[in-house]
């Protein structure tokens, strides 16, 4: 059986900028590593190689952008440079992609967000087939894996000669992101492996439904004396617009009483605001609303509720909000905290509130659930 032949490519910066709440890692991640935040593409990649297994052959680059991650004796596409953490810029993510895919790979898997999309769409074009990983905050381009652990169930199952399909590369405006502003923009085009294992794009969701019946479903079952932490999006903001405070559009806000007291949390202030509560014997609850289009419920933008604080409040603190046209074609929420074993200690099902006195149960997915058998029983590949 002909092995297949992969690139690998790592934005050594990817995910920096979702623990501290700041939308994004383009631009401004030296001010997320000044303070004190890791980049999550490093760990990612980490878990992507091991995942795939040895029934591989890897190509990659030297250094952070890749070769520290792949195994031993690897292939090296750009022998002469080592690309270090800190000192790469897009222009070597394109110089990298290029060189991955002139050593004619089946497939260039590459960790990172949008931004690094974008880059490897220009870099390549759309005749090589990629695959992304996720490691960044902003992943609304229809070329991405739901999680490393799926994307890796995708590679191994992949031959040479898979089929393909040709989708969009798309990325969000940050500053314009950071004043509460949605402004998606179209940076191109990629061919990836045709599979449910690849998301769909992020779509803005028309709500045909009012939402002041599901918002008033959510104030009929809030805790007054709980602390409320609520996350970003139109749906989440109506339910925000009922206390006293400064709410945030693309922010997670904290509810304690009938205020707002604290807006655009990041990582550490919701970690602080989470211990007090708990250590006096305190309710914290936490209300999200899923991603229209991908159905991505944790993970993403939401990095700042981190697995340690999710671990400690449980599941039974998540509360989810959506409309039913944000519910409608989705085979389930994703979930994809950064931590693969909390992943797996997740319901099957949640109760998502749709309306008043209305609820939906939706799975909760991540990774893949079920190997598919080696070979078909006419020894055609089996379908990834």
């Amino acid at each position: 059986m002909a092995r297949l032949r992969l690139g690998l490519l790592v934005n050594p910066v990817a995910g920096l900028g979702g623990p501290g709440g700041y939308k994004g890692s383009d631009g401004n991640w030296q001010d997320a590593l000044a303070e004190g935040y890791k980049p999550g593409a490093p760990e990612r990649a980490r878990r992507f190689v091991a995942e795939v297994g040895p029934d591989i052959d890897w190509v990659t680059v030297p250094g952070d952008m890749g070769g520290k991650y792949a195994p031993a004796g690897s292939q090296l596409a750009l022998a002469e440079s080592v690309f270090e953490l800190g000192k790469t810029t897009r222009d070597d993510t394109a110089r990298a992609a290029q060189a991955i895919r002139d050593a004619k790979v089946d497939l260039l898997c590459f960790l990172g967000g949008d931004g690094t999309a974008a880059d490897v769409a220009r870099a390549v074009g759309d005749k090589q087939p990629c695959l992304g990983v996720p490691a960044g905050v902003k992943i609304t381009s229809a070329v991405y894996a739901h999680d490393v652990e799926e994307a890796a169930w995708l590679v191994r199952n992949l031959r040479p000669g898979f089929e393909t399909i040709l989708r969009d590369v798309t990325d969000l405006d940050e500053v314009a992101y950071r004043t509460g502003h949605v402004d998606v923009e179209l940076k191109g085009s990629l061919r990836v492996p045709l599979s449910p294992a690849v998301q769909a794009g992020k779509v803005a969701t028309p709500t045909e439904t009012p939402l002041e019946p599901l918002v008033e479903q959510v104030l009929q079952l809030w805790e007054p004396d709980a602390l409320h932490l609520v996350g970003a999006g139109s749906v989440c903001h109506a339910v925000k617009d009922q206390f006293w405070g400064q709410e945030t559009l693309l922010g997670v806000d904290a509810i304690q009483g009938n205020r707002i007291t604290h807006s655009d949390l990041d990582d550490r202030q919701i970690a602080e605001l989470v211990d007090a509560q708990l250590a006096k014997k305190g309710q914290v609850r936490i209300t999200l609303s899923t991603i229209g289009g991908q159905g991505m419920l944790l993970g993403r933008g939401t990095q700042v509720f981190r697995p340690d604080v999710l671990k400690k409040v449980g599941w039974d603190a998540l509360r989810v909000v959506a409309p039913p046209e944000k519910l409608a074609g989705l085979r389930g929420l994703h979930i994809d905290t950064g931590d693969p074993e909390l992943d797996r200690t997740a319901p099957k099902h949640i109760r998502v509130i749709t309306g008043y006195n209305e609820f939906r149960m939706m799975r909760l997915l991540h990774g893949h659930a079920q190997e598919p058998p080696k070979e078909a029983s006419d020894g055609a590949p089996p379908a990834a």
